[in-house]
């Protein structure tokens, strides 16, 4: 196997970019690339429109019938730019093999086949879900499949050309945990990738099958070990022993996160219940020591959790959680003086369901500035959960709809049957990028048994700033980096978290910025506790902010 850490990139920093160790520039104007200019700026957010068919995705999905040995996950989306042209390229999960992928130009997309081998035949293991991950410093992503106890690799080469799957990590035998999905981030602090490998049930051997669970009896869902992989001279060592308390969950998702701004990024793994949810501090001790203090911070949830998003949203400079779940609302802790609390009802974050039907099920969720008002918006797919390893063999099916929150002076408010968001088709994975460099952020939908959709609002009259990240070697694009702008008292906060759950944001961190047309500060922390600090920042454009090691 290839040693993922051995090419060296050196890129230059864009419009108001502080060289490595340099003084930061004087506000200057928007990169010529990148017009600020807005001539017909969207009407607020209730303008959002699907634009798939425009856009020229027309990818069909087509459902699951067999269950196998592991749940079904569809719908995953990663929106990342494959091929180093700086427009976000799209991928949706398949369960065979290689996801189906989609090259952006200026907006629109055309497929791109791309065959590499079906997995099940291979490995015997149908592929749960799908990320990009820059793991050989070429600021071109791999693409990762994740599997059963198994994650592969597909070399990017440029031109959106990949390699063979090559295997990053792979336990044998049974009992074999049915890896959901995959956390990248830099938790030990040496400037390369780590990974996290939630689990839900356990094949207890080659006879095991999801269809013959009782969903209704717990004790016939065997819990599942997530794995902690480390990084160390290119090749991924398991290192679970530094979780130990995750040895038997049921989880979807987890989050490398800086819970508390300190440099060290803390891992969260939202079990389902009867498990708790898990939350591990990192205080930069050597050999990674994670302490699981959940309880003690006021973290200890019942949930049954499919999507994680992180944003500040009371304004303390921590970050705070929303998590899905299948009640009728997100599950938001916010940070206090005495640790968390849960204030998602509080903040408006709730659905509709009619009496007597199961309550809604939230999958992936986001926090961020849609429409550059300078407040977040959110939004969260939904969709039936899988009952003995099928969606298709779901009660229900077609009844869970998608919601969309806009923010407000006093929280936030559903506009999602305002604009058609609402649809009650499932959907399961989600992302948001800016596909059209137009400063404002689309929305991309994993569908299940129909195609993807993609949501977009156009320009508009709120000021924004975009940043690409130049990372140290090992995190090139800046995974787990925590980006704050500051202008008169007020601070805007992003976090790039790489792939979470069914979905994979694009790492160019966004910040909506409403009428801000020039901020005084924007710092970076990068994952690996080094800062990047610039002044006088122009808005309405897209710079490159620089790790100190260039």
């Amino acid at each position: 196997m290839r040693s993922w850490a051995t090419a060296t990139l050196v890129l230059f920093c864009g419009v108001g970019c502080a060289p490595p160790g340099g003084e930061a520039p004087p506000p200057g104007p928007a990169d010529p690339d990148h017009p600020a200019d807005c001539a017909d700026p969207a009407a607020g957010l209730t303008a959002l429109e699907e634009t798939t068919a425009q856009r020229g995705v027309d990818l069909v999905l087509t459902p699951t019938e067999e269950p196998g040995q592991c749940l079904e996950l569809p719908g995953g989306v990663v929106a990342e730019d494959m091929d180093g042209d700086g427009d976000v390229d799209l991928m949706f999960w398949r369960a065979e093999g290689f996801p189906a992928l989609y090259r952006n130009d200026g907006g629109r997309f055309a497929a791109v086949p791309v065959e590499l081998g079906a997995v099940p035949e291979v490995w015997g293991r149908d592929v749960a879900s799908i990320a990009a991950v820059d793991l050989d410093d070429d600021r071109l992503p791999e693409v990762i499949l994740v599997a059963a106890e198994l994650v592969l690799a597909a070399p990017n080469l440029g031109g959106l050309s990949f390699g063979p799957f090559e295997v990053l990590y792979e336990r044998p035998g049974y009992p074999r945990a049915c890896t959901a999905s995959l956390a990248v981030g830099d938790p030990d602090g040496d400037g390369d990738l780590d990974m996290y490998l939630p689990a839900l049930v356990s094949a207890t051997d080659a006879a095991f099958n999801t269809g013959t669970m009782n969903q209704e009896d717990p004790d016939s869902i065997p819990p599942s070990p997530d794995r902690l992989l480390i990084n160390t001279d290119g090749a991924y060592v398991d290192r679970s022993d530094r979780v130990a308390e995750a040895d038997a969950t049921f989880s979807l998702v987890a989050a490398f996160t800086d819970r508390d701004g300190d440099g060290d990024q803390d891992l969260l793994s939202a079990s389902h219940t009867p498990y708790p949810t898990l939350f591990f501090r990192n205080d930069g001790v050597a050999d990674l020591a994670l302490a699981e203090d959940s309880v003690d911070i006021g973290f200890s949830l019942q949930v049954s959790s499919m999507g994680i998003a992180s944003a500040d949203l009371n304004a303390d400079g921590l970050l705070d959680y929303c998590i899905s779940d299948a009640r009728n609302n997100l599950v938001c802790m916010l940070s206090g003086d005495a640790g968390y609390y849960e204030a998602g009802v509080a903040l408006g974050l709730t659905t509709t369901r009619p009496p007597g039907e199961l309550d809604w099920t939230g999958w992936s969720v986001e926090i961020v500035d849609l429409d550059n008002d300078g407040r977040l918006d959110a939004l969260a797919t939904a969709g039936i959960p899988p009952d003995q390893g099928l969606v298709g063999g779901s009660e229900g099916e077609g009844t869970h709809q998608d919601a969309l929150w806009r923010g407000t002076d006093s929280g936030f408010e559903s506009i999602a049957a305002a604009v058609g968001f609402d649809s009650p088709e499932d959907h399961y994975g989600a992302a948001v990028a800016d596909l059209d460099d137009d400063g404002t952020l689309d929305i991309i939908v994993g569908g299940y048994d129909d195609g993807p959709h993609i949501w977009s609002l156009g320009c508009t009259e709120g000021a924004w700033l975009q940043a690409d990240l130049s990372g140290p070697p090992g995190n090139r694009l800046g995974i787990g980096a925590r980006v704050t702008a500051e202008a008169d008292g007020q601070v805007w906060i992003r976090e790039v978290l790489g792939p979470v759950g069914l979905g994979q944001s694009s790492a160019r961190a966004h910040l909506g910025l409403g009428d801000v047309e020039v901020l005084d500060r924007v710092e970076v922390l990068w994952a690996d506790g080094a800062t990047t600090e610039l002044s006088g920042v122009a808005t309405r454009q897209r710079i490159t902010i620089t790790h100190p090691e260039g």
